[in-house]
């Protein structure tokens, strides 16, 4: 079992609480979307919609070529109506002004429903009424990964492929120096429920766009 600090563990029952309580969530990506984000947003719309909910993935920027492969990554909204859900998440957002929507929609921090930030950035100020952040973590879907297992909700294939595209991305395919053994622990699991590797490795650092090939051409000339 991976250690939960008990700082986040109280967080990680507020947030069970209040997810259990709503019938309707919005999840929210950091602008100019990378694969943490977006796999973690998926992640826990993919397990919240198994709970019965209904879930609604937002962005203000679309989702990237190299997410896209993941399941419901083409239904993200660029915006939403704040009295449509009982609570507003967001995800992988280090700052404030990444989540973007509480520019015109100032109600996400001072109306009456809960607000969570999920997040792993040391620059996060929790902002959120309900915050399960850890600077320790390599990434937000790592979080998710101890949230999901401390509630006892249940990953399977597609959510374990989410989670393991958000960690793969940010620790550089397990090269940068946030790749613990942890990490590898956890990498391992996710596998063993089905997680796409050999996908998610092709999709985020051996595919190449024909226009990003001449661009470096360019540069090397």
């Amino acid at each position: 079992m991976e250690h939960i600090a008990e700082k986040l563990k109280l967080e990680f029952q507020k947030a069970k609480s209040t997810f259990l309580k709503a019938d309707k969530v919005c999840v929210i990506s950091h602008r100019s979307p990378d694969g943490d984000a977006v796999g973690s947003n998926l992640a826990l719309r993919n397990v919240l919609e198994r709970l019965g909910k209904t879930v609604v993935s937002a962005c203000v920027d679309p989702v990237p070529k190299d997410s896209l492969f993941l399941k419901n990554a083409d239904s993200f909204v660029q915006d939403f109506e704040y009295d449509d859900f009982d609570v507003i998440v967001s995800v992988d957002c280090g700052a404030l002004k990444l989540v973007v929507f509480p520019q015109s929609k100032p109600e996400i921090l001072d109306g009456p429903k809960p607000f969570i930030n999920i997040d792993h950035h040391i620059s996060n100020e929790n902002f959120g009424s309900i915050n399960p952040v850890d600077s320790d973590a390599c990434s937000t879907a790592i979080i998710l990964y101890k949230f999901f297992n401390h509630c006892g909700w249940k990953i399977n294939r597609e959510t374990a492929t989410c989670l393991l595209h958000g960690i793969y991305f940010d620790t550089g395919g397990m090269m940068h120096s946030n790749s613990t053994s942890e990490v590898f622990r956890v990498a391992g699991k996710l596998m063993a429920k089905g997680a796409d590797l050999k996908r998610i490795s092709k999709e985020l650092f051996h595919t190449t766009s024909v226009n990003k090939l001449r661009l470096w051409g360019r540069i090397l000339e």
